[in-house]
């Protein structure tokens, strides 16, 4: 197996997404909470809030940027992490989880600004909920009562969108109290390694052809292991994967 089919194939059930935030995070802390909180979602194997340009006030730009991976098992980027045998996740699982995380993302609309609720015991202890209140410009006032958003608990610190319209319309129209949340709007959620390349802006033509019934969660995240795989190569950018 080629090193490029072997990172193709580790990377096969991740989701990565990228998010603007307003207001941008103005400290650490901020920027911690953040990383905290898509811990929660999965094995976070990459995780990136911008820099802010060398004349802006704060340290911190709009976007960050991350990589989850359905898999139960830790992060095989991180050097100590090791590959627990005893979870033996199937495929069919790993899809449907990826599933699932593509799909919440792309609901994720705010998040609690750690510096509104670090000093709220009651949050931390999960006995209240923060609601996402805002209002809309005058532009979205025809999306009023065709959406519901939740609101940011300590289990569940994201608020979501569920609406059948675009996100992206009503967010656009959304304004909010700028001390109390972070408003994210995905700028892009995308699967496997087309998050990889999404976010390093690689060109990639490998693809593997992969017997389903062969391999399973620790073939495909223990990086010491290399399962019997064909590579197809084409003049395209990667375009996915191809089981027998």
């Amino acid at each position: 197996m080629s090193l490029e089919a072997r990172r193709a194939l580790y990377f096969k059930f991740c989701v990565g997404a990228r998010f603007r935030l307003t207001p941008v995070p103005t400290n650490s802390k901020e920027v911690k909470f953040l990383y905290d909180s898509f811990q929660k979602l999965g094995t976070l194997e990459y995780f990136d809030v911008q820099e802010a340009k060398h004349t802006d006030t704060n340290l911190y730009g709009r976007h960050v940027t991350v990589l989850l991976n359905a898999s139960d098992q830790r992060s095989q980027l991180d050097p100590l992490g090791g590959v627990d045998s005893d979870i033996k996740t199937t495929t069919v699982t790993l899809r449907q989880r990826q599933h699932e995380l593509s799909e919440y993302l792309k609901s994720i609309c705010g998040i609690c600004r750690y510096s509104y609720i670090e000093n709220d015991e009651l949050y931390f202890q999960g006995r209240v909920q923060v609601p996402f209140k805002h209002t809309l410009t005058a532009g979205a006032r025809q999306y009023a009562e065709q959406y519901r958003m939740s609101s940011s608990t300590v289990n569940s610190p994201f608020a979501t969108l569920e609406t059948t319209l675009r996100r992206s319309d009503i967010l656009a129209g959304v304004r909010h109290n700028f001390q109390k949340f972070h408003k994210m709007e995905p700028e892009f959620v995308e699967n496997g390694m087309r998050a990889v390349l999404r976010i390093t802006g690689e060109k990639y033509s490998t693809t593997v052809d992969v017997d389903a019934n062969e391999y399973g969660d620790v073939n495909i995240t223990d990086l010491g292991k290399l399962p019997a795989m064909r590579n197809v190569r084409g003049k395209q950018v990667f375009s996915g994967f191809i089981d027998k």
